[in-house]
């Protein structure tokens, strides 16, 4: 027992160690597009049912640092900004499965042939679902197209204030929305190293071939895991003998969808644009699947394995530097997360013994903190709300004033999320 969890705890510190670098650099290089890269910049050029529009948001969501929850609420903003159906199938498509982050990331993970085959598959698989919509979903109505008076942008701020929001948003709001899922997917690596020999799938019927990658499909659609905790897990697979093109279906099924934001999605698309979107994405995985391990035949380009980097002496003081800043980093969102969600309690418990106003609203479809300070946000925006506390942990909202409870419902569904219970007053 003692061997396994010092085997398991060593090959996920040295996988720590590894990513570490290139986690930082992409978060860093991820604040940055957070500033220069808005929603309403986003939703002025995407409002056309037209191949342009789908390329345009295809191409603008290979960057975005959003994951498969992040990105719903994203959605729903450009819908009603005035996004055509097609542009937003390519943009939910191709913004989850890639981000500046993960690209980093993959680079130094997985080798620089993932790093670039990756980012454009994601394009060319936004690119197939938007012609799907187009050829099923017919024309778009009124309602679907681009109303310029909601997407101006108000960008006022300058440089100063712009490095702040760019810093706060690279380790502050990134680093909370995957510090858990990236240490589970971490955790699974390490397990998944340990557990299974070496070359375990070699040669097996599931290591490879079209069974291998249906069931990545299968493993990774209800699945949750961001862009950037799946790469661990692939590298991991890949070591024990999972093809690459197998590992890159994995990669792609598992950050673009999970069961929780499908549900929500059914509601901003409808659930034959989700349908068909889900198929776009297994269409699009098992294409590229079989194309990643022909490449990999023709150019002898093996990505890294687990085993590469299980050894610790070929790292530097400039790698332990940056793991232990990283280190800090997560620390300091783990306790920001705690702190916020016995904060959030300890308000909704005061709320119910002294305001005679107090609802609690349960809220399907939350998933990390994006989701939590979309619902903050639009809740706060109501007329007549006094206090708003989102518990993300216990998918709740608790408010104090006189607001209809309709306009709440509204604001909640506008948001990208659902109201699953009624509201109770506090007394």
């Amino acid at each position: 027992m003692t061997t396994f969890l010092t085997d398991l705890g060593l090959s996920t510190l040295n996988l720590f160690v590894e990513i570490a670098k290139y986690l930082i650099l992409g978060l860093s290089v991820a604040g940055i597009m957070s500033v220069l890269i808005s929603k309403a910049f986003v939703a002025r050029h995407i409002g056309k049912d037209n191949f342009a529009s789908v390329l345009k948001a295809s191409l603008l969501g290979v960057p975005l640092p959003l994951c498969s929850c992040g990105v719903v609420p994203t959605a729903a903003y450009l819908r009603r900004s005035g996004a055509s159906r097609p542009a937003l199938m390519g943009f939910l498509i191709s913004t989850p499965q890639t981000g500046m982050d993960s690209i980093f990331a993959t680079y130094g993970m997985l080798g620089p042939l993932f790093a670039i085959f990756r980012p454009l598959a994601a394009l060319l698989t936004g690119l197939l679902g938007g012609a799907i919509s187009m050829l099923a979903g017919g024309k778009e109505s009124e309602e679907g197209k681009l109303r310029e008076e909601s997407t101006e942008d108000q960008e006022t701020r300058g440089l100063p204030e712009k490095v702040r929001a760019a810093v706060t948003y690279a380790f502050g709001e990134a680093v909370d929305d995957i510090s858990v899922h990236f240490l589970v997917g971490l955790f699974i690596a390490g397990l998944i190293t340990v557990l299974i020999p070496d070359d375990f799938f070699a040669g097996r019927m599931i290591g490879s071939g079209l069974p291998a990658m249906l069931l990545m499909v299968a493993i990774g659609i209800p699945m949750y895991v961001c862009s950037t905790s799946s790469i661990p897990i692939a590298v991991a697979l890949i070591a024990k003998g999972i093809s690459p093109g197998a590992a890159y279906v994995f990669l792609v099924a598992g950050p673009a969808t999970n069961a929780a934001s499908l549900a929500i999605l059914t509601k901003v698309l409808g659930k034959r644009q989700t349908i068909l979107y889900v198929l776009s994405i297994i269409i699009g995985s098992l294409m590229f699947g079989p194309l990643m391990d022909f490449i990999i035949r023709i150019t002898g380009g093996m990505p890294p394995v687990m085993s590469a980097h299980m050894h610790s002496a070929g790292f530097t003081w400039f790698d332990y530097t940056l793991a232990g800043f990283l280190t800090l980093l997560i620390l300091i969102s783990l306790a920001r997360r705690f702190i916020h969600m016995n904060k959030t309690r300890t308000d909704r418990d005061a709320s119910h013994r002294n305001a005679d106003d107090s609802r609690e609203f349960t809220i399907d479809g939350m998933s990390c903190h994006h989701c939590a300070a979309n619902v903050e946000s639009a809740l706060k925006e109501i007329p007549g709300i006094k206090t708003v506390q989102v518990d993300l942990e216990a998918k709740r909202a608790v408010l104090t004033g006189d607001a209809e409870d309709a306009l709440i419902h509204q604001a909640i569904h506008n948001a990208g999320y659902t109201v699953v219970e009624h509201p109770s007053s506090g007394k």
